[in-house]
């Protein structure tokens, strides 16, 4: 960094007006090294120099200023972006969502998909995947269930990945026969379990102290060439 700044402070000195992009190098390089305070000071002398911050900007600050647990700076941030004009992108609002139902704000997560739904922005499933995970993980089954149902009216097939939150949301709450009724719709969907659905499921099925349906699982996914991760669930 000592040498950006020593090019930067160069350019400056011999008359060169920096642009967004010179501010957004710096930006970057301080939020690598999280010295929030110090990028936070280059987006604020951009601004005050004029400059309007690009969605690439915003992005970085907002997602290393949860990264580094100051949610709220970074909340405030976004509000300020969309005050300013910029149209947050789908890279905004994930990095919120994940921050969000990580920190249990699950009514302000809840608000960020709802515009997301009502913004002009395609939809993706990674975004509903963060959102079924977080609810998921905190403990609010019945919404993310309605949220899975309703993916096909958004024109979205769930994923390898969606499967595997909803799982292990219902193992967590002992809903074996519906864990495994998802799981089992997995081929018939064209979305063929990977490893750790199978670690995931056969996991949820030992917990419950069902251990023949693990066990038959199990073997299914050594004969597809998987290994078993007896680690305990990331989910």
């Amino acid at each position: 960094m000592d040498e950006s700044i020593k090019v930067f402070d160069m350019m400056v000195c011999r008359g060169c007006v920096p642009d967004v992009y010179s501010y957004s190098i710096l930006v970057n390089g301080y939020c690598k090294i999280q010295r929030m305070d110090k990028a936070m000071c280059l987006f604020e002398e951009m601004r005050g120099q004029g400059l309007v911050p690009d969605i690439v900007i915003y992005n970085t600050l907002i997602h290393d200023l949860c990264l580094v647990g100051i949610l709220s700076d970074a909340i405030t941030l976004f509000h300020q972006m969309v005050a300013s004009g910029q149209i947050p992108d789908l890279v905004t609002y994930s990095i919120l969502l994940d921050h969000l139902y990580k920190n249990c704000h699950l009514a302000e997560a809840m608000a960020s998909l709802k515009a997301i739904e009502g913004s002009n922005l395609d939809p993706i499933i990674q975004v509903y995947n963060i959102a079924i995970h977080g609810m998921c993980r905190a403990g609010q089954l019945e919404a993310a269930r309605d949220l899975f149902s309703n993916l096909s009216f958004i024109g979205l097939q769930p994923d390898v990945w969606t499967y595997n939150f909803m799982i292990h949301g219902l193992c967590k709450r002992g809903l074996l026969d519906e864990a495994n009724k998802l799981f089992m719709a997995m081929d018939e969907n064209d979305c063929s379990p990977n490893d750790c659905i199978y670690n995931t499921i056969s996991r949820g099925f030992l917990q419950n102290k069902e251990t023949s349906r693990a066990v038959q699982l199990l073997e299914e996914l050594l004969a597809r060439g998987f290994s078993v991760d007896v680690s305990p669930p990331h989910c």
